[in-house]
């Protein structure tokens, strides 16, 4: 059965200097090429050179790339349509994005799926201690500081400005650590001023790298949502749970609120220290802060994290299984959620 991959350049958030990182669509769909090799998997990236760059850094074998018009992949029809006259109809496009899913739609007759929930824990990111070196060296962390690092997979979900919040917050009470933020973080250049002024002891580093080395460099992930996430109670998007589960496969808990979305992803002892009640940025701060200023507390937590904790399903059957039902459907875009 032949699996077109589908995966475009997601836009960039409010206040954001580079458009918002695809790494939880890139690291999940190379864990599906890995792990169903009974499919005959192609990948085709809607996007720039920047894109094509991303995937090969994770190590998504893409084959092919479509360059949308002025950068917008409702665009990229035409170009889709092109491809596809060359490469023949797919058995199943499985579109990693909504964006890309009335693009096959218009471009193919083929059947049309997304991502099962429960696969979202199958990506493995696990380090050695000599790669989480040269990535602490990389990242010019040089002493036993903690790391933490700021998680958001949507546009808007990874906000600079509210890590600044916390980590004042956690300044306050004698809380110390290097505070890792992606490039692509909403409003980057007024945090960077607030903290700048603020006088805090605390660093605050920017870095463009990849999520697997962010990873790997990291101590504890934080989930904070973009501004609005805690007067309306929102949890993590598909794609940040995507890459909250490979952190905490990778040893690396991660502190975020209760919701369905994650619900999997935390064994029991991992979840009565990371699971926060809600977005707020207190409540955050009140789980966060005894992790930061406890090493011993940290590297207990990262050894019962260590490892997928989903249960269900396993990641074969789950998204082969989707595949062949989609196949079964015909020509029905088959694309809900469980």
């Amino acid at each position: 059965m032949r699996i077109l991959h589908l995966i475009d350049q997601p836009a960039a958030a409010r206040g954001a200097e580079r458009p918002t990182d695809p790494d939880a669509a890139l690291l999940l769909c190379r864990t599906v090429v890995q792990r169903l090799p009974e499919f005959e998997h192609s990948v085709c990236l809607i996007g720039g050179s920047a894109l094509e760059e991303r995937a090969a850094g994770v190590g998504l074998p893409a084959t092919d790339r479509v360059a949308p018009p002025l950068g917008l992949t409702v665009k990229a029809k035409r170009g889709l349509a092109a491809y596809l006259r060359d490469r023949g109809e797919p058995d199943v496009v499985h579109c990693w994005s909504g964006t890309t899913v009335p693009l096959a739609a218009a471009a193919t007759r083929a059947p049309l799926c997304m991502t099962p929930r429960g696969a979202w824990a199958g990506v493995d990111l696990r380090v050695s201690p000599a790669v989480r070196a040269a990535s602490r060296a990389a990242l010019g962390v040089e002493d036993e500081r903690p790391v933490v690092l700021l998680i958001g997979g949507e546009p808007g979900e990874a906000d600079a400005l509210r890590l600044v919040f916390l980590l004042g917050l956690l300044c306050v009470a004698d809380y110390e650590g290097v505070w890792l933020m992606p490039a692509s973080s909403a409003r980057i250049a007024r945090a960077l001023r607030f903290h700048y002024g603020s006088g805090w002891r605390s660093r605050l580093v920017v870095t463009g790298r990849s999520f697997a080395e962010q990873v790997a460099g990291a101590d504890v992930g934080v989930w904070l949502g973009a501004a609005w996430a805690d007067s309306v109670g929102l949890g993590p998007s598909d794609e940040s749970a995507v890459l909250i589960g490979a952190a905490m496969g990778a040893g690396v808990p991660v502190v975020a609120p209760r919701s369905p979305a994650i619900a999997g992803l935390y064994s029991e002892a991992a979840a009565g220290e990371c699971a926060a009640f809600n977005a707020t940025v207190a409540e955050v701060a009140r789980k966060l802060g005894p992790l930061v200023g406890d090493r011993a507390r940290l590297a207990a937590l990262r050894g019962i994290t260590s490892g997928p904790h989903a249960s269900g399903p396993s990641f074969e059957q789950l998204v082969g299984g989707r595949y062949r039902a989609c196949r079964a459907q015909g020509a029905a875009v088959y694309a809900e959620r469980p």
